[in-house]
């Protein structure tokens, strides 16, 4: 269980590394990072949208890894992902 929990801290620390990263960026803006991801413009991302994004990007997620994302991320369970909810997930937490 300890190197459960472990495993858990050390993913979290590097998560937020990278999003302090992001927001240490001068051009960076999660408006526009959400409506890029966003192709058809609803204003939410569904699994489709993440897959799409990932794959352009050269990142082919397995189901279980898209399922993943969407679980982190949606924290209304409604299948999508908001941009408070997107806002939340990728704005640093921690200081």
């Amino acid at each position: 269980m300890r190197n459960l929990w472990a495993a858990l801290f050390k993913c979290e620390r590097s998560c937020e590394v990278l999003r302090t990263g992001l927001r240490a960026r001068p051009y960076f803006n999660l408006k526009a990072a959400f409506s890029f991801i966003d192709r058809n413009g609803m204003g939410q991302l569904a699994l489709e949208d993440v897959r799409e994004f990932l794959a352009n990007n050269g990142f082919f997620a397995t189901e279980r890894e898209l399922q993943g994302v969407m679980q982190k991320c949606d924290k209304t369970g409604d299948a999508r992902i908001s941009f408070n909810e997107f806002i939340d997930e990728f704005q640093p937490k921690l200081g």
